[in-house]
């Protein structure tokens, strides 16, 4: 089993507000760190060997640990990936073949008649 810690990196200080973007933004990145770093404890649980929201079951992204100056846990990038896949395949067996009347007719306003449009998700294909 895997060790269900995560591990914490140095925190931004003042050192750093003249090597950033602007004066304060030291202030910024740190308040966010911190805030992010007490949604990764108290709104968060494990899964396996990664980390899922508890509100909408998602996997935690990479980003997150990013801006919040923490290690991401080893398994988080495959369960981002095996989550991302398994909502694509889902959003492309729910595709139609086809569009709708309504689609259909945004879809000629917005591009002309004629052209071909592809849904670069799904891959879906039709013609205005």
């Amino acid at each position: 089993m895997a060790d269900k810690t995560l591990t914490l990196l140095p925190l931004p200080d003042a050192d750093r507000e003249w090597r950033t973007d602007g004066p304060g933004r030291w202030l910024f990145e740190r308040a966010q760190a911190l805030r992010l770093r007490t949604d990764l404890a108290t709104r968060t649980r494990w899964v396996g060997d990664a980390l899922r929201w508890t509100s909408n079951d998602a996997v935690v992204p990479l980003d997150v640990f990013r801006d919040a100056m923490v290690v991401p846990p080893r398994g988080q990038a495959a369960a981002r990936d095996a989550h991302v896949s398994a909502f694509l395949a889902d959003y492309r067996r729910r595709q139609p073949a086809t569009p709708s009347a309504e689609e259909a007719l945004e879809l000629r306003a917005a591009f002309g008649p004629g052209e071909t449009v592809v849904d670069v998700l799904s891959g879906r294909r039709w013609t205005t």
